[in-house]
């Protein structure tokens, strides 16, 4: 077992350098696509934009907790979240603007998307997640292939109770309904601080994005 999950390890790796090479020229589109919103509008709706790529082990704790067969042919078919961008925006109205541009962005191929802003999770959880394919060139094959990136977009607010519950239960097992309706309070009281500091902005009259 420990040596298939010594080759498995290795062909992650593999595959990694093709989602690293997918990662780096999305994040260059989207900053790209950040400054010149910061120079041609009022009010620029991007804020922070990081990335990442998943480690192994992660993916292997995904796949196990998913049911998803330990291959690299059913971690490529299941985990598309491997690389992933984040997008944190000052307003939660901010998250569409955003989602319209990516839109606008050429090689952008948009497989799925999840608007978890107007149908929250259960637990709570806000943001909108944009599944995209990146095509890049692999020396490997001679040729060019399509490597999965998810997106995230959210607000300042949703990033805040995303980092909360991350630290308090993300990944074990906590029954208590207690913890449970505590994050849905914590949720609702975000997303109307998030409607406040909207209605503070359209009163200043800053609502060209």
């Amino acid at each position: 077992m420990k040596k298939e999950n010594t080759v498995l390890e290795d062909e992650f790796r593999e595959y990694c350098t093709e989602c690293e090479a997918a990662l780096r020229t999305t994040m260059a589109k989207v900053i790209n696509v950040r400054e010149f919103a910061k120079a041609s509008t009022k009010r620029n709706p991007f804020g922070s934009v990081t990335d990442r790529i998943k480690s192994f082990e992660s993916v292997v704790e995904k796949c196990e907790r998913k049911g998803y067969d330990l291959t690299i042919e059913s971690i490529k078919r299941n985990v598309l979240d491997i690389a992933g961008i984040r997008i944190v925006t000052l307003f939660p109205d901010d998250v569409y603007t955003v989602v319209e541009i990516l839109h606008r962005i050429p090689g952008f191929n948009i497989d799925e998307e999840k608007d978890y802003i107007k149908n929250p999770k259960p637990n709570g959880y806000s943001s909108y997640h944009m599944n995209i394919r990146v095509e890049i060139y692999s020396p490997a094959t001679g040729g060019s292939k399509l490597i999965p990136i998810e997106i995230q977009i959210r607000d300042k607010g949703m990033d805040y109770w995303a980092s909360l519950e991350h630290v308090v239960k993300y990944k074990k097992d906590d029954p208590s309904p207690e913890v449970d309706g505590l994050f849905k309070e914590v949720a609702e009281i975000i997303a109307n601080l998030g409607q406040k500091a909207k209605e503070l902005r359209d009163f200043s009259g800053d609502t060209d994005s």
